[in-house]
């Protein structure tokens, strides 16, 4: 039997709620609805910060901190103006749910200290997709999704129960299926070992269930930076050339509604054509001071325009992060947006390459799910996606503690001086 302290079951529960891709009413909102893993959240992360250091000031020196700090600076200023302009509280909504998405970073610098803490969240967030991604697997095949593809991608029924179907809800496979890699890699009993390889199965499942080729892009990603990039160049084309001949195979034998989703690339130019549309329709000044995290929806509400016949402008959001921040809080949030992202990157980077063991291990491996996010929003809102977006900002946050310490002076003096005295002769 499992023994766990308190505080190791309130990590269980951060990492299994933040993964529920579940909503629940909110009649005062827009949109309708607020994440469930937000609700779980709150609790929980302020009883996790209570029983710990709370390094605040060691917080307040993380660089990340200071970006993601002034970038809500930033969009702070405009959301009044948003209120005045649009007349409308939808912004000021939507910037307090930036807010508890940014906290996470808050939150994992204070609570995951060690790599067990980081362990278990990974295990309880695979553990939590994985099982809803069973029950998910089941419905979709026997609802026979692989015969009327094209009709589930965008269901109603689905989007009503998942939140986030499909593109957004794809990446969060992606990230579980990386991480449920390393937890299978680094399995210290065989039972683990084959919980989760059972684990990995149904979310790769999930993940081919979706039909998005942002979630299989993404996978992609991942797995290349993981793994594939080391293999020869000629290995590495006989996995094209394997993907390839799948797809030729898949493009004669299954049917029109299959090939309709799966082999059509129309979508990639409408998101494109939907940026040229969002230069030309909202006002150049929404760029520069932001729009007060006005949604696009509100921006264009009055345009009587078409992205393609039967899909008005007016209905649509931005399905692009960056171009979704610029929009909210104008260039200055945007730089800082990014800033924000390259410091953290670099940071996993540092980390993958100077940690040893384990340590190493994982964060060589979350490096490969964090550029697979930040990829995905090229063509996708995961910021505003809490199940991605809170595990991301959590580990960034705790990685803060396994970057490596510059030593003082003097004892890089000393370790120059020695291996001066100790190398060879000749």
């Amino acid at each position: 039997m499992i023994r766990l302290t308190v505080r190791q079951w309130l990590l269980v529960a951060l990492g299994a709620g933040m993964a529920l891709p579940f909503s629940v009413a909110a009649p005062a909102s827009r949109t309708g609805t607020v994440p469930l893993d937000l609700i779980i959240w709150v609790p929980v992360a302020f009883a996790l910060i209570a029983m710990g250091d709370r390094d605040w000031q060691g917080l307040w020196r993380n660089n990340i901190a200071r970006l993601l700090l002034a970038f809500l600076v930033v969009n702070a200023v405009s959301v009044p103006v948003g209120v005045f302009v649009y007349h409308t509280v939808d912004g000021v909504r939507s910037f307090l749910y930036m807010i508890a998405i940014v906290a996470n970073l808050g939150v994992g610098f204070l609570v995951l200290r060690k790599l067990e803490d980081f362990r278990i969240v990974s295990q309880a967030f695979v553990a939590s997709i994985g099982i809803v991604s069973v029950f998910l697997d089941v419905y979709l095949l026997q609802s026979g999704i692989l015969s009327r593809v094209h009709s589930f991608h965008n269901s109603d029924v689905i989007g009503a129960v998942v939140y986030g179907w499909p593109n957004g809800f794809s990446i969060l496979p992606v990230v579980a299926l990386v991480l449920c890699i390393y937890l299978f890699q680094t399995a210290a009993t065989t039972a683990a070992r084959r919980i989760n390889l059972g684990l990995g199965a149904a979310l790769a499942l999930c993940l081919l269930l979706t039909f998005s080729k942002t979630g299989w892009v993404a996978m992609a990603v991942a797995l290349w930076l993981m793994s594939l990039r080391y293999w020869s160049w000629r290995d590495q084309l006989y996995v094209v050339a394997a993907l390839v001949a799948v797809g030729i195979v898949l493009l004669f034998v299954t049917n029109d509604s299959f090939r309709t989703q799966v082999f059509t690339v129309e979508t990639v130019g409408e998101r494109f054509s939907l940026i040229g549309y969002i230069f030309r329709l909202v006002n150049p000044l929404v760029f520069i001071v932001g729009s007060g995290s006005q949604s696009l929806e509100t921006l264009l509400a009055k345009s009587n325009g078409f992205l393609v016949p039967t899909v008005p402008l007016a209905s649509l959001s931005a399905h692009n992060e960056y171009m979704n921040v610029l929009i909210k809080g104008g260039v200055v949030s945007l730089v800082l947006f990014l800033a924000a992202l390259g410091v953290a990157m670099l940071q996993t980077r540092r980390i993958a390459l100077t940690a040893g063991g384990l340590a190493g291990q994982f964060f060589h491996t979350w490096y490969a799910a964090a550029w697979a996010v930040i990829v995905s929003m090229l063509v996708g809102e995961e910021m505003h996606y809490w199940p991605v977006a809170a595990i991301f900002w959590l580990i960034i946050g705790g990685s803060a503690h396994f970057v490596p310490k510059p030593q003082p002076v003097e004892a890089q003096e000393r370790t120059r001086a020695t291996a001066r005295t100790t190398s060879p002769v000749g």
